[in-house]
């Protein structure tokens, strides 16, 4: 998400209208908690839940329960999704 040709405005690059971007931090060393605390503060798709640390399968699961949607794309450290 932070990579995207759309990082400026990432709300403009939508053609999905229902939409949500679930975050779980595990105690990440870089900015992404404030990034998506930022961008949860106008847009209510974003949300930021704190996380374990110690693997993927708790975050994911916690993902999972928050999730309204029909389909579900986990996105892990590395991850982009492309244009």
């Amino acid at each position: 998400m932070r990579n995207s040709s759309h990082d400026r405005n990432p709300e403009s690059a939508r053609t999905v209208i229902n939409w949500e971007a679930i975050v779980v931090d595990d105690a990440s060393h870089d900015d992404t908690a404030e990034f998506v605390s930022r961008r949860a503060s106008s847009d209510p798709g974003n949300k930021l839940f704190e996380g374990d640390v110690g693997g993927c399968a708790t975050p994911r699961q916690q993902c999972l329960e928050a999730a309204t949607g029909e389909l579900l794309a986990y996105l892990d450290d590395g991850n982009l999704i492309a244009d």
